[in-house]
C-alpha cells in the first residue's frame, strides 16, 4: 500500500482493532495491544463505509522488522458477516478494541531509508484526545496513549504540514 493511501484516513473515523486473540496489556499511563495480524477498521464520516488495514510485517535482510500494512474492504480474514445498519458494513466475529473522539486527526508513519527505498517501522494517529502508535515485529505492537510519541526513525509521510 503506498503512503497516499495511508495519509487518505485523516479525517476518517477509527473504528477499531479486531484480531482472534487480542491480548492488551494495562501499564502506569498507556495501553499495550498484541496480536498477529490485527485488523484495524476506519470509517469514511461521508460515506458511512468502512475499508480495513490488515497489518502485516515484514523482515529485510538484516532481520529488521518493518510494517505492510495492507488495505481491503472487508475485515478477512477473520470471519465475518454482511451487515444491512447504516453505520455498520460488517458484523466481525472476533476480540476488539474501540476508542471514543475518535476521529484521526493526522497520520504520520516513520522509518528508514535504504538501497533507495523507504521502509515504514512506526505508524502513528493522533486521535482527537489519544495517539495510536503501531509497531511490527514477530507479534504486532500497538499502543494507546495520551501522550505524544517520541520517534527516532525518520518522518517518511504525514499529514502534518
Amino acid at each position: 500500500m503506498g503512503w497516499k493511501n495511508i495519509l487518505s484516513i485523516q479525517d476518517t473515523l477509527f473504528n477499531g482493532i479486531y484480531a482472534n486473540p487480542l491480548h492488551i496489556n494495562k501499564t502506569e499511563k498507556d495501553l499495550t495491544i498484541y496480536s498477529y495480524q490485527p485488523i484495524l477498521e476506519f470509517r469514511d464520516v461521508n460515506s458511512n463505509q468502512s475499508r480495513y488495514w490488515r497489518l502485516e510485517c515484514m523482515e529485510d535482510k538484516e532481520g529488521d522488522d518493518f510494517l505492510n500494512p495492507v488495505e481491503q474492504e472487508t475485515p478477512y480474514p477473520l470471519p465475518y458477516e454482511s451487515a444491512t445498519g447504516p453505520y455498520q458494513d460488517h458484523i466481525i466475529e472476533a476480540s476488539s478494541f474501540l476508542v471514543q473522539n475518535n476521529r484521526i486527526k493526522h497520520v504520520t508513519g516513520f522509518g528508514i531509508k535504504k538501497d533507495h527505498l523507504e521502509y515504514l517501522s512506526v505508524i502513528v494517529l493522533k486521535l482527537e484526545e489519544l495517539y495510536i502508535i503501531i509497531n511490527p515485529g514477530g507479534v504486532i505492537e500497538i499502543t494507546v496513549t495520551n501522550n505524544e510519541p517520541e520517534i527516532n526513525d525518520e518522518i517518511l509521510f504525514s499529514t502534518l504540514k
